[in-house]
C-alpha cells in the first residue's frame, strides 16, 4: 500500500489508525499523506521500520492496539 492507494483495505487501515490515536482524520479509503504520517508515527513508536507502508509487522502491531476489529479484517489490507 502506497500513497495514491484507494479502496476498502486503506479505509480499514485508517479505522485502526483513528482508534489507535494515530489519525485525527475520517477515514476516506484514500491512503494520502495523512495517512501515510500516520503510519509512519505508529511505526516509529513501536520500533518498526518507518517507511509509511503497513507492512505484515504493523498490522499485527495496530491490531494489538485496537482489539476491537477482528483478524479477518487484516486480510483485506494485504491486497
Amino acid at each position: 500500500m502506497s500513497l495514491g492507494a484507494r479502496g476498502e483495505a486503506v479505509r480499514i487501515l485508517q479505522e485502526h489508525l483513528i482508534k489507535a490515536g494515530y489519525l485525527d482524520k475520517q477515514p476516506n479509503g484514500y491512503y494520502g499523506f495523512h495517512t501515510a504520517d500516520a503510519v509512519s508515527h505508529c511505526q516509529k513508536n513501536h520500533r518498526l521500520e518507518a517507511n509509511s507502508n503497513p507492512r505484515p509487522t504493523t498490522r499485527p502491531k495496530l491490531y494489538n492496539l485496537v482489539k476491537t476489529s477482528t483478524k479477518s479484517d487484516f486480510g483485506v489490507l494485504e491486497i
